[in-house]
């Protein structure tokens, strides 16, 4: 696996991607919300071994991005991505993604169908029509005193040492999971030489601003894809999981009830294997 750090122009801004190989079927990955692309070796190892594998950075993590003062549109990271796969892919691609690395993968396809030819959503990030109806317009001061901003908005971005940021990642019920080595491996991987966290919390923030419904974009999908579920939870109940299967019956459910929505990072290897 290569596992090279490079850099593209996209409009006027800087990005960083990673390219983990060249040989294979042409993939992207795109992960989640506040979490860096290193977090994931395990899956892009292996994905790696079947896949030309690239994963485009979120803004958050770009090396000389700006800071954003404002709420973020999901739309914004679909068209971050069509923008890097027309300079870097001469074919369509196989999208991959988890969460709302996912929805923007889901929403870039709605968008340029032409550049993709599979798509493979893991958990991805969704919400119902009512919440989206109610949460969005909603004042950001209001937002910032409920989870999931809350929660991210008194995130520190530099860390005395991994432990610390290890010590505040296990008292998270969402790394139930985790065992205590796997979390440190997490930990450390989200941080700098410097331990500052790799993944902005500011725009980590923004970003839970403006969730999306998805069920309109899953009822247009045309191509072979895969939605790969944990546990039902918040982030995917089974209910909707039933209305998705209803909207669009090409849609392939794959279900791991060992894991929960962070499943590709609580079992990579049996997620890359379904892959």
């Amino acid at each position: 696996m290569q596992n090279k750090l490079l850099s593209i122009q996209l409009g006027s801004l800087e990005a960083n991607y990673q390219e983990f190989s060249t040989d294979g079927v042409p993939a992207h990955f795109y992960g989640a919300n506040g979490f860096p692309t290193d977090v994931y070796y395990e899956l892009t190892s292996d994905l790696s071994q079947k896949y030309a594998l690239s994963s485009l950075y979120f803004r958050g993590c770009w090396e000389d991005i700006y800071q954003p003062n404002k709420q973020i549109d999901w739309m914004l990271y679909a068209d971050d991505l069509i923008q890097f796969i027309e300079q870097k892919y001469t074919t369509p691609i196989v999208g991959i993604g988890h969460s709302q690395g996912a929805t923007a993968t889901l929403l870039a396809y709605i968008k340029r169908p032409d550049l993709f030819k599979e798509l493979i959503l893991i958990e991805p990030g969704s919400v119902s029509k009512t919440i989206q109806m109610i949460f969005n317009p909603m004042p950001l001061f209001i937002k910032k005193r409920i989870k999931p901003m809350k929660a991210t908005k008194g995130k520190k971005k530099t860390w005395d040492d991994i432990d610390e940021y290890y010590q505040y990642l296990r008292q998270n019920k969402g790394y139930k999971r985790f065992d205590d080595a796997q979390l440190y491996q997490l930990a450390s991987r989200s941080l700098s030489k410097s331990y500052t966290l790799l993944y902005d919390p500011v725009w980590e923030m923004y970003n839970y601003g403006k969730p999306r419904n998805l069920d309109n974009a899953i009822k247009k999908v045309e191509i072979p894809f895969k939605v790969i579920a944990g546990k039902p939870s918040l982030f995917l109940t089974d209910k909707v999981r039933k209305k998705w299967k209803q909207l669009n019956p090409h849609l392939q459910l794959i279900e791991i009830y060992e894991g929960g929505h962070l499943l590709p990072l609580e079992f990579p290897h049996k997620v890359a294997e379904v892959i």
